[in-house]
């Protein structure tokens, strides 16, 4: 027996079936605009309203066949960016194998497009040679530039629309010169907020991690904060220069506000490698650098105030910097340096083995200071004025009340001869028969020697400082490292040094030059000097000179005698070839003349001695050592009548 119709029943049916099909319109609606979006006439109708918007602002772009939609979005490829500017032929500015488009697909349900996110797979952002990233870069930013200068859209949806967040997977930046920088992973979100756009960006690659946050009012400047931990220095060093850094990571943050920055970098564990400093890599390095700068808004000149450079580990040396730098390298700067009162052996300890003479230098330690100044027009070297200034006195009090150098006792010594061989052992005290202490030193002899190398050896610290500014202010050319020395750093060299002419190399010898003047006295350091360096092929020290050059004792060396040997220092091998003829040439004898005059001038030489000088005839004798012979000789009966005296 059929059951009478419910006529309550039938309506529900009737309305459920209207309502699921009213249900599925939207279904219908999405799957229909789905299979219509990825038409080619969705896509020629995308790229015909986006691509003329895109290219007005970044220069040409060119959109591969692909063209695609799919649960991660649409998807378009390859995609090329020449950007504004770039010449015909060059590679382009951007390319990206896939771009992944994903809208917020609810809205897309409520008619609306929204984006949520933007993939770019594999970019490839080609900067170029060095020459030419500089405009790479203002390509891009004038494209942003005119982005902002568009201002929001009529019905403001700029201003109101979330924005969508940017993914960049294994990105490759491009130096030219088959240098890359990558591959890394870049996740960009913005966000726009009461007081204006704020961008969050995290890095991953490189062996470490980076993140910023990136904020710009509405009408006024940028803030930007960043912080990165263990980034790989290899690839960053290339985009400034190829092979200088190896090795090692860097670590840091930086905070801009407006026209103030506050930065902090340590670089660790890295090795240098420039021609100039040495002919093998210099390291491991950990140098941490940190201060706050600003920007004059009306001159544009950059004003670092509070820098601080920090070596090594321990971070007990710290070098404290100001500079003002003029814009665009035009115009003048200042700098001046101060390294405070610092330890001694905290600053061997600080430097790269290969920089610090640890072992040749001992224990002598104590606190040594140094300052620097300098201004003037960036561009010209010449026309700078350079101050400069070292204080060992603290150190040298230090390290002659705790400890005493073994030069101050006789020692043994091989000197160099070649770049690293050195030759015959030489005892440097009585028990050697060529040795001469200085007070046996005709006083002609050590005054010729020091108006020709060293005028203010008894004066200085170690270090002609107006020679050093002197050779700073002159432009050098090649990767040789040239400059006068004084008697201090000619001795270190001759001690402990190879003849290498690098800034490495001059280093060491600073170094040793502080410790010798630290912990020998002046009359010390010129009776070492004296009796261990080279005066010709085999001739080690004033004693063998007078006999192999004159067949005599150097206590009995005439003036003009002493100034010939004063005058083969520079290069003794050289001469050597020239006097072994018996004979000077017109500009030995020229240099000769003038020296004479110089002691004649200083007080050194009375007129009579002045004239003996000139006119006296040298007789070389070329004497070999073992034909050498000895006797006592009473130096308070020697003659004064070449100008010999008491040591000043």
């Amino acid at each position: 027996m059929s059951r009478p119709p419910n006529p309550a029943r039938s309506r529900l049916l009737r309305r459920l079936a209207i309502g699921g099909a009213l249900a599925a319109l939207p279904a219908l609606f999405l799957i229909a605009a789905w299979v219509w979006a990825g038409s080619e006439a969705a896509r020629d109708l995308v790229l015909s309203r986006v691509l003329p918007r895109v290219e007005s602002r970044l220069g040409p772009v060119s959109i591969g066949d692909t063209w695609s939609v799919g649960p991660r979005g649409v998807v378009l490829g390859p995609v090329e960016l020449r950007g504004p500017g770039i010449v015909a032929g060059a590679p382009p500015l951007l390319t990206v194998q896939r771009v992944i488009v994903r809208p917020r697909w609810l809205q897309v349900l409520r008619g609306r497009v929204e984006l949520e996110a933007v993939i770019l797979e594999d970019p490839l952002l080609e900067l170029g040679p060095r020459a030419s990233r500089r405009d790479a870069v203002e390509s891009l930013l004038r494209g942003a530039e005119a982005r902002d200068a568009a201002g929001p859209d009529p019905a403001g949806a700029r201003a109101t629309s979330p924005l969508p967040k940017l993914f960049l997977e294994d990105a490759i930046l491009g130096l030219g010169e088959g240098i890359t920088l990558g591959p890394v992973a870049l996740r960009v979100e913005a966000t726009r907020e009461p007081r204006g756009l704020l961008v969050s960006a995290e890095l991953t690659g490189l062996e470490g991690t980076a993140r910023g946050r990136l904020g710009r009012r509405d009408g006024g400047g940028w803030h930007v904060e960043a912080t990165w931990q263990g980034l790989a220095l290899d690839p960053l060093a290339a985009a400034l220069r190829p092979g200088l850094l190896t090795g090692g990571g860097t670590w840091g943050e930086l905070t801009l506000e407006g026209d103030r920055v506050r930065f902090e970098v340590t670089v660790a564990d890295t090795e240098l490698t420039w021609a100039r400093l040495s002919n093998e890599p210099i390291g491991p390095w950990r140098v941490k650098l940190r201060g706050t700068g600003s920007q004059d808004p009306t001159t544009g000149q950059l004003r670092l105030p509070g820098l601080e450079v920090v070596l090594g580990a321990r971070e007990k040396v710290k070098l404290e910097l100001s500079a003002a730098v003029p814009p665009g390298g035009e115009g003048d700067f200042e700098l001046s340096a101060v390294l405070p009162p610092t330890s001694l052996q905290e600053l061997l300890v600080a430097l790269p083995d290969a920089l610090a003479p640890r072992e040749d230098v001992g224990h002598i330690d104590g606190p040594l200071a140094a300052t620097l100044e300098a201004r003037g027009p960036l561009e010209d070297r010449a026309a700078w004025e350079v101050e400069a200034a070292l204080d060992l006195q603290a150190l040298r009090q230090q390290a002659r009340t705790f400890g005493s150098s073994p030069l101050a006792r006789p020692f043994l010594h091989r000197p160099l001869v070649d770049e690293e061989a050195r030759g015959r052992q030489l005892q440097v005290g009585p028990e050697n028969p060529f040795f001469v202490p200085l007070g046996e030193v005709p006083r002609v002899l050590i005054r010729a020697v020091l108006l020709s190398e060293d005028s203010f050896f008894f004066t200085h610290p170690g270090f002609d400082v107006p020679s050093l500014v002197r050779n700073l202010l002159t432009p050098k050319e090649g990767p040789v490292v040239r400059g006068g020395s004084t008697l201090t750093q000619q001795l270190a060299k001759n001690l402990y040094l190879s003849r290498e002419k690098t800034l490495a190399r001059k280093a060491r010898e600073a170094l040793l030059t502080i410790a010798l003047e630290a912990s020998l006295p002046k009359e010390r350091l010129l009776e070492i000097y004296l009796n261990v360096i080279e005066w010709g092929p085999d001739v080690y020290g004033l004693g063998e000179a007078a006999w192999h050059y004159f067949a005599k004792d150097a206590r009995l060396l005439t003036a003009r005698e002493a100034v010939f040997l004063a005058t083969i220092i520079p290069n003794p091998i050289r001469y050597h070839g020239y006097c072994s003829k018996n004979a000077l040439t017109p500009v030995w004898e020229e240099r000769m003349a003038d020296l004479i005059a110089k002691l004649a001038s200083a007080g050194d030489l009375d007129p009579v001695g002045e004239a003996m000088a000139r006119f006296e005839r040298l007789s070389f004798h070329h004497r070999p050592r073992d034909e050498a012979f000895f006797f006592p000789i009473d130096t308070d009966a020697m003659a004064d009548d070449d100008g010999s005296g008491a040591v000043p």
